[in-house]
């Protein structure tokens, strides 16, 4: 049995985001998930987890929950040395930043990693996405008010819309067993060839649940994606 634990699962259902974990414990019966709610101490204090998601959150709660998980921080540090799984999505890889910098205010993330945010609420990225992990092609929509500068370990290589800092290919974060994006999609379902990827490094088995229709929509979207011309930022807007 592996234990999946969503942390302020209250916080991360803006872009329906929350339910991919729901459709990843369907994939297979040896998934648990469990739900700690803000205020709560985090399950993997005390138990043992094989993995931590996090998800989009509204942006005026990614500082309380640094403040509520620095508590943890150690231990979170020590988890992803353990080589615990992480899957962070849309702006909740702020919270494991080294700093934010928003409206000439600074404030600390948890510092895990040397990445730091810039945040100006008046910019908004929007946009489609497509790039590589492992020749894995991955997709996704963009929609973020933050810069993330400084990303010393790059998860996905982008080819066509907004990175994570915008400028360079850089898209999210990989260390070890800790995959962080700003992607949204929801990411796991129409990412099925990463997820049954996921799933193996679980160790567990690489079926999905619709395997057949996820895999043809998958398809579709990266054709369409790669179309001459098919226009790929949806704005700057500030």
């Amino acid at each position: 049995m592996k234990t999946i634990e969503v942390i302020y699962p209250e916080f991360q259902n803006v872009y329906a985001d929350l339910f991919q974990i729901e459709f990843f414990k369907r994939c297979n019966k040896d998934i648990k998930v469990v739900y700690t709610s803000y205020g709560k101490e985090p399950y993997f204090v005390k138990n043992k987890v094989d993995m931590i998601y996090m998800g989009s959150m509204p942006d005026s709660k990614i500082i309380p929950s640094i403040e509520k998980l620095t508590k943890y921080k150690d231990k979170i540090k020590e988890l992803l040395e353990e080589n615990v799984f992480f899957l962070i999505t849309g702006n909740a890889i702020e919270i494991f930043s080294s700093y934010i910098v928003e409206n000439n205010n600074k404030f600390n993330g948890l510092g895990l990693f040397n990445y730091y945010i810039e945040k100006d609420m008046n910019h908004k990225y929007v946009s489609w996405y497509i790039g590589n992990y492992k020749n894995i092609e991955i997709i996704g929509h963009k929609n973020h008010y933050s810069i993330c500068k400084n990303i010393e370990n790059g998860f996905i290589d982008t080819k066509d819309g907004y990175s994570s800092d915008i400028k360079n290919p850089n898209e999210g974060i990989h260390y070890k067993n800790f995959y962080g994006t700003y992607l949204l999609g929801p990411f796991l379902i129409i990412n099925p060839k990463f997820t049954k990827f996921l799933l193996k490094e679980l160790g567990l088995k690489d079926e999905l649940i619709y395997e057949e229709d996820l895999i043809k929509a998958y398809k579709e979207r990266v054709a369409h994606f790669k179309k001459p011309g098919t226009r790929f930022v949806m704005g700057d807007h500030g």
